[in-house]
């Protein structure tokens, strides 16, 4: 098992690769119109941003009805809806077929009608275009929520208008909405459509029409904008279909597996999506309601929406910008923590695990890019939070001291938080542990001997007091938290997963995996909660009962922690029985709820009569869709960097279902691959293609030939030639150009566990003693009586 204690010794690698890079027209990416997701019975969402501050929400077959959908920009709710008109007849979103695109949604109607839904990039607009089998009437129509009183006044003419709803704020973009149309007729109404108000219907006589709409602070912002891009509309569509053709182009991956191929790429696509510049470089928590930046979401995140794509200049641009926002003053208990959330109007700081989280993401940056310049620029904000944490949040045994609600089990009821974790967190004295660790490292790179000699220190006393004070000798288990008093809390939560690295024993690592898979790994996620504990919920909504922050960690699935449990299980050489998991987010990504994501949550257990759980939360979430795309490349691939060794390691483990692997890859050194893995056949082999001539770089193989048996190598790559390794279970066969050449190999015995080989899910099983049941029960006899 991979340990960050190594660094104590050695600078190590860091488990991700770096920009990769289209290598010939033949290994271009999945084309963006083959990737439609044709609407099925399940499909009920769609999503797009703009890449700065907007989205839009909405129905795939009905009217925007729920919260938060329709047209948002910088937290300002635009508007609710559209609405279009053939012949007088209002188009029936349940007859069209709907296929959703990463850039764009089309509907094509029975009566010949095709409407295209675009957002664009970086500007505030959308554009609705209509084709029609003959000459038609059309009608178009933008409807706002009904509730509250509304003030519409309509100016403009010719092909522009411009919507001011004066019952809105002046600075907020839902006052000012234009819209372009060639040839329209405006006509101000004061109906309903629907649930919706309809102030203005414009009309278009022809077998096509385009619709620009956009918002803006001021009436010219918002005219101007929609004159413009009713223009350009080809252009932008363009641009933006480009601009996601080539994160696939330049991430290129083809495996025998085309369903697995197809997720990946709207995994891509839909992180990227919540990349953003709202008032600063950042990541999304999620959508609808996560739209500003969280601190730990954004890190767990950072190594999948960016450094595995390539996309290096966000990457460092969403560290510099955060490092930006930490709090300076040494006086304040907050000193050197790095926010929690950033929203445009505010910054908050209360997490225990955001700046621990923040300096590992720095640290993988640094080492996959060997940006030199990045880290003087970042090394102040991680000595200031190691120094920070020192004085205000560590005890005498050098653990990090936090408050009930400072982990990522945050959610709070009237009576306080419902997962208090206080004051010290299995998985927050582990993330603690790694920035010791990794702040050594940059502080030797500094040449700030001081802080390294500290940091070394601290880290000895660290991990020893860990497994000193966490790990239960009578369960082999981890406790999930220790109380301000000492008292070890023996809840079962999936936490001791990101902790496992830092336990010294490797019978209680594959005890704690065993355990944790097969108390809380169901086939769709880990659960939060152990379901025999008497504090476990089932479902996420479940009112009147209880409340759904009730529910929120304890019980529900979240996606996210799917990342780590693959990491473990493949690690422990159970890639197997973690691609089943795997699996279950393909089908989610490309027939769920909503179009090409993931989201935040599922319920523990499936309603009566239904075969998988409710999806829940937040409809697309960021670090759910991280951990998918990093799972592939940093556990299934294997890949790691060192930019400064010039070296890269290759350690597959791919499962059975992944025998055939092609990718791109960008190593942090500038030189740029093509790496292809052939493992359904014997010889395995393993073939490197250079892009460019490259000066040198050094390959190291790590191959498991079963759960035991293992071979290694290295070779030193130059030039541009084609390298192929041919691994059997006796040797390793190197041709460089078809020609032989010597290389060494080893072969190794890696003990495993064999009681990792009969690994099974969790079944859903309901307990009477549940303590919301037993509400339940007194909430029945008292209705009765």
């Amino acid at each position: 098992m991979y340990s960050l204690i190594a660094l104590f010794l050695l600078t190590g690698a860091v488990n991700h690769g770096g920009k990769p890079a289209a290598i010939g027209a033949e290994y271009q990416g999945l084309q963006i119109d083959s990737l439609g997701i044709t609407a099925k019975a399940g499909t009920k969402w769609y999503s797009y941003t703009n890449k700065v501050a907007g989205f839009y929400f909405g129905e795939v077959r009905g009217p925007n009805d729920a919260p938060y959908q329709g047209w948002t920009v910088y937290n300002d709710p635009v508007l609710k809806d559209y609405s279009i008109s053939v012949n007088g007849k209002e188009l029936d979103r349940s007859d069209s077929k709907v296929t959703v695109y990463p850039d764009r949604l089309v509907r094509k109607y029975p009566s010949g009608v095709t409407e295209t839904f675009t957002l664009l990039d970086e500007v505030n607009t959308f554009v609705v275009g209509l084709q029609a089998d003959s000459i038609s009437d059309i009608d178009f129509r933008v409807l706002f929520d009904a509730s509250g009183s509304k003030h519409f006044a309509l100016s403009g003419g010719g092909t522009a208008y411009v919507l001011e709803d004066s019952s809105v704020a002046a600075n907020s973009y839902g006052r000012w909405v234009g819209i372009g149309a060639d040839f329209v007729k405006a006509r101000t109404e004061s109906g309903m459509v629907g649930h919706f108000r309809s102030p203005v219907s414009f009309h278009v006589r022809g077998k096509s029409a385009s619709f620009a709409v956009s918002c803006g602070k001021t009436r010219l912002d918002a005219i101007r904008a929609a004159f413009a891009l009713l223009r350009a509309r080809g252009r932008f569509e363009e641009a933006r279909k480009q601009r996601m053709q080539k994160i696939l182009d330049d991430s290129y991956v083809a495996t025998n597996d085309k369903k697995f191929d197809k997720a990946l790429a709207w995994a891509k696509l839909s992180l990227d999506a919540l990349i953003t510049d709202q008032g600063m470089k950042g990541i999304w928590a999620g959508l609808p309601w996560f739209n500003n930046y969280w601190g730990r979401d954004s890190f767990i995140s950072l190594a999948g929406a960016t450094l595995w794509l390539g996309n290096f200049k966000a990457a460092r641009k969403i560290l510099l910008d955060f490092a930006a926002k930490q709090e300076l003053d040494s006086s304040s208990t907050n000193y050197g923590r790095i926010p929690n959330l950033i929203t445009p109007a505010s910054t908050i700081y209360n997490t225990a695990d955001g700046t621990p989280c923040f300096v590992f993401a720095a640290y993988e940056y640094f080492v996959d890019t060997g940006d030199r310049r990045f880290l003087y620029d970042v090394y102040p904000a991680v000595k200031r939070a190691l120094y920070g944490t020192l004085k205000y949040h560590t005890d005498k045994e050098f653990f990090l001291t936090h408050g009930n609600q400072e982990t990522w089990m945050d959610a709070v009821g009237p009576k306080g938080p419902y997962t208090p974790r206080g004051n010290r967190a299995v998985e927050v004295e582990a993330y603690w542990l790694r920035q010791v660790l990794v702040t050594r490292l940059l502080a030797q790179y500094v040449g700030d001997a001081a802080t390294s000699d500290l940091a070394v220190e601290i880290a000895k006393n660290l991990q020893s007091n860990f497994n000193k004070k966490f790990v239960d000798s009578k369960s082999d288990l981890l406790y999930d938290h220790l109380s301000a008093k000492g008292v070890p809390d023996t809840t079962l939560r999936p936490n001791q997963l990101m902790a496992l690295w830092a336990v010294r024993n490797s019978k209680v690592q594959a005890n704690i995996l065993r355990t944790v898979v097969e108390k809380l790994d169901y086939p769709w996620g880990l659960a939060s909660l152990y379901q025999g504990d008497p504090n476990f919920h089932p479902f996420h909504h479940d009112e009147p009962y209880y409340p759904p922050d009730a529910a929120y960690h304890n019980g529900t699935v979240w996606v996210w922690l799917t990342g780590p449990l693959v990491s473990e299980l493949v690690s422990m050489r159970e890639a197997g029985f973690a691609f089943k998991n795997t699996e279950f987010l393909v089908n989610q990504i490309l027939d769920g709820k909503t179009a090409g994501t993931l989201p935040e949550l599922f319920d523990a257990f499936p309603h009566e009569g239904e075969r998988v759980p409710d999806e829940s939360g937040a409809f697309s979430q960021a670090w759910s869709l991280a951990e998918f795309v990093g799972s592939f490349y940093r556990d299934y691939l294997g890949i790691q960097m060192d930019a400064f060794k010039n070296t890269v390691t290759l350690n597959p483990r791919l499962p059975d279902a992944l025998s055939d692997v092609t990718f791109n890859l960008h190593a942090g050194n500038g030189e740029r691959y093509r790496i292809s893995y052939k493992f359904d056949e014997s010889p395995k082999e393993i073939e490197i293609v250079p892009s460019d001539s490259v000066p040198g770089t050094t390959f190291r193989i790590f191959m498991m030939l079963d759960k035991e048996r293992q071979i290694r190598t290295a070779f030193y790559l130059s030039g541009k030639s084609r390298y192929l390794l041919k691994i059997s279970p006796d040797t390793v066969v190197a041709e460089k150009d078809g020609t032989p050449f010597q290389i060494d190999d080893l072969s190794t015995l890696i003990p495993h566990d064999s009681s990792l080989d009969s690994l099974h899910f969790q079944t859903p099983g309901r307990n009477p003693r549940w303590k919301f049941m037993e509400e339940k029960q007194q909430k029945a006899m008292d209705v009765k009586k």
